[in-house]
């Protein structure tokens, strides 16, 4: 689980696009993401100007300064002004929800408390897909924002499940939500790109990159329960 140069620059565009602006900022996490500006020579690693951008959009002049500091990424939105909560088994220095997201049921103090869910790569290690979809349609506030980036071509020994760009536009269309934005993210040797149009990839399905994921940004728009989408031909 990593923030990637392309999550990265996504996240600075809604910030750029004030998306955030005027809006209590509250956050939660589905896993304890890492920021990968720290990790060079993997294909995780972020571009130095997408750092710097990313920071600039959240009023930081100074992003050298913190980040050697801001490893995760409950370091760096809190930095931005978000109150951070982390869906996640482990012991970090941030307010840790250690919830089973096979079976929990959103618990009714955060029943749509959230502005931005991030979901970067933790879904497709939970086999009961529709509870975690469900919990994240229910943390999450009207006119708040879900953002998922998950493995989409290889990946194939990384978890239970990768996910289609349709199994995303099925799943807005279902729940009413705004997508706001939906492209892939190619994985190459230490760097990331993110194409921004479907239409991006090459023709012939043989000639797709081996390594990518698929971004989606959604807008929650109603506050009615969680629907199951069905892929009908």
């Amino acid at each position: 689980m990593a923030i990637t140069t392309a999550v990265a620059r996504v996240i600075s565009k809604m910030a750029e696009q004030q998306f955030f602006t005027g809006r209590k900022l509250t956050m939660i996490e589905l896993g304890a993401t890492e920021v990968s500006w720290n990790m060079p020579g993997l294909p995780f690693v972020i571009d130095r100007d997408v750092v710097t951008q990313l920071y600039n959009n959240f009023g930081i002049k100074d992003a050298e300064q913190h980040i050697a500091s801001d490893r995760m990424s409950g370091s760096l939105f809190k930095r931005f002004g978000f109150e951070y909560r982390c869906i996640d088994m482990t012991n970090l220095p941030f307010e840790m929800l250690k919830w089973d997201l096979n079976i929990i049921e959103c618990p009714p103090e955060h029943l749509g408390r959230y502005l931005l869910t991030t979901n970067l790569g933790t879904s497709e290690h939970v086999f009961n897909q529709y509870n975690v979809f469900r919990l994240i349609h229910d943390l999450t506030s009207v006119g708040g924002y879900i953002v998922n980036s998950l493995p989409s071509n290889g990946w194939l020994d990384h978890s239970f499940f990768n996910y289609s760009p349709v199994f995303f536009k099925k799943l807005a269309s279902a729940n009413g939500y705004a997508l706001n934005f939906i492209g892939l993210v190619v994985f190459e040797y230490q760097g990331n790109k993110l194409l921004t149009s479907l239409s991006a990839l090459p023709p012939r399905k043989e000639d797709y990159p081996p390594w990518f994921s698929t971004c989606a940004v959604f807008t929650k728009k109603n506050n009615d329960e969680f629907k199951m989408p069905y892929d009908v031909f």
